[in-house]
């Protein structure tokens, strides 16, 4: 249950930054969003009912795409073609300044600077994923490892 209330912690501020960044004029119908993750809430540790949940208390419509892990890698650079690219995604840290430099990826510094979430991460575990001009591209999912950032719309 602790693995749920992190995992809930991290996507629910996702929501919060895709949800603030809508323009407020605009309809606003139901937050889409599609994570594109590795080995973050896969199916044996309850996916599907971490999706609903997670669906019923944001009210967004959250779909999680997990190719297998040994392609993983593979589908999600591929997936950056596509015009459907995910919004959020799992990187391994080596492959960080690769969607950084084709700026697949934004810095998400703008987006929490006033977020009161961000004082339960480890300002020393944060500066791993952070440039040296102090752009933040990610968050840490379990004690390190992979990063999940959010990604900038194509198109």
């Amino acid at each position: 249950m602790n693995n749920f209330k992190k995992y809930l912690l991290i996507l629910l501020s996702i929501t919060i930054l895709v949800s603030c960044s809508k323009d407020p004029t605009e309809n606003m119908s139901k937050v889409r969003i599609t994570a594109y993750l590795d080995t973050i809430i896969q199916d044996w540790e309850g996916q599907k009912e971490f999706i609903k949940e997670f669906n019923r208390l944001t009210e967004t419509d959250l779909t999680i795409v997990q190719p297998p892990h040994q392609q993983y890698m593979d589908k999600l650079i591929v997936s950056f073609s596509e015009p459907n690219a995910p919004d959020v995604c799992e990187i391994l840290p080596e492959y960080l300044s690769l969607f950084i430099s084709n700026k697949s990826i934004i810095d998400l510094n703008p987006f929490i600077k006033n977020s009161s979430y961000i004082k339960s991460f480890n300002e020393e575990f944060l500066e791993s994923y952070r440039t040296s001009s102090g752009e933040l591209y990610g968050f840490p999912t379990r004690d390190g490892g992979a990063v999940l950032p959010i990604l900038e719309k194509t198109g």
